[in-house]
């Protein structure tokens, strides 16, 4: 391949640095070494290093996964820099630096995760390959790793590229976020494409049934509009606890309770609050249930029960067990012993 485009671009002489565009020529598996010098020029900007150390290596991070140990080191040398230590001066780090990593309005300082930042700038480089598809860098890569499959369904191959290990990387941080947005359904499926909008895994939980419908245009109608009649077979007792818990249920009663006794009161000539005061009581009250159904929910602490323990020599030791049904009033009795 690179004799034939050598050829076909009448390159006569080729001359590669070790780097080029601040990217390594040649990426193998060990990527420290190709990497080394990123920290090295972090720790140079001592002046501005808080406004340009993590722009230093984004160009890198777009288009590798940059090892551990280079996140790492970056993080010491703004951290250092942050708390005033060099060298040959040590100072205390009073605050984690996760804790520094979090955003203002959380009490932090909102500096980067290096890893995370490099994640985040390779699940970009894979949006890009969903969005263009018809870009050069995306078919060379599609005719290279996907061809016979879609981006998002694609498997690591065992001797894939550096470059293309990062974009899939990136790609796994990028599905927790991502669904697909539909048309006619056709081409998503109900269970293995995350879909659903508002939905902690964006997909249905009930599991799949055989010969029950299996792709999302099946549960539409003509029209466009959702087919009430395709259900998902799911207990409907199960779709009226997700979408209105018992729990929320009590608190809309609790509430309108209230609401009716103070029009009680005023029907009756009883002074009442005003209509603010009236509305922020009932609130109160529904609170108030709210927190005392949370306190049955916890759970029992566990006893301290006796470990088992053998009987001693020329003892005979019973072990009993029984269990009664409170509706058939039947039961049964089991016992064991040991020698």
């Amino acid at each position: 391949m690179k004799q034939v485009v050598s050829q076909r671009l009448d390159i006569q002489k080729e001359a590669l640095a070790e780097r080029y565009l601040g990217l390594p020529t040649k990426a193998g598996r060990k990527l420290s070494d190709c990497f080394e010098y990123l920290p090295s020029q972090v720790k140079g900007r001592d002046v501005l290093i808080k406004s340009i150390a993590q722009a230093v290596p984004t160009y890198s991070m777009s288009c590798f996964l940059l090892p551990l140990n280079i996140c790492n080191k970056m993080r010491s040398v703004v951290a250092n820099y942050w708390w005033g230590s060099s060298a040959d001066n040590r100072h205390m780090h009073w605050m984690s630096w996760e804790r520094l990593n979090q955003p203002k309005h959380k009490g932090g300082m909102g500096f980067w995760d290096m890893r995370s930042f490099n994640l985040a700038m390779l699940g970009k480089q894979g949006w890009r390959l969903i969005t263009r598809p018809n870009s050069l860098c995306a078919r060379v890569l599609k005719g290279r790793y996907y061809h016979d499959t879609k981006f998002l369904r694609t498997t690591r191959k065992k001797h894939a590229s550096s470059t293309w290990r990062a974009i899939l990387a990136g790609r796994d941080v990028q599905q927790r976020g991502l669904i697909r947005r539909v048309v006619d359904g056709d081409s998503t499926t109900i269970w293995g494409d995350r879909w659903i909008a508002d939905h902690f895994d964006a997909r249905p939980i009930t599991p799949s049934v055989a010969g029950h419908p299996n792709l999302v245009s099946e549960l539409l109608t003509t029209s466009g509009s959702w087919n009430v009649e395709a259900q998902l077979y799911c207990d409907s007792r199960w779709v009226e606890e997700m979408l209105c818990p018992r729990r929320d249920r009590a608190l809309i009663m609790i509430g309108m309770w209230a609401l009716w006794m103070l029009r009680n009161r005023r029907r009756h000539g009883e002074l009442t609050m005003p209509v603010q005061q009236a509305v922020l009581w009932a609130k109160d009250i529904a609170y108030d249930l709210w927190q005392l159904s949370y306190q049955f929910d916890k759970p029992a602490p566990a006893h301290n029960r006796d470990k088992w323990r053998k009987p001693e020599v020329g003892w005979s030791k019973i072990n009993t067990d029984d269990l009664r049904s409170q509706e058939s009033k039947q039961g049964a009795t089991l016992s064991i012993i040991e020698r």
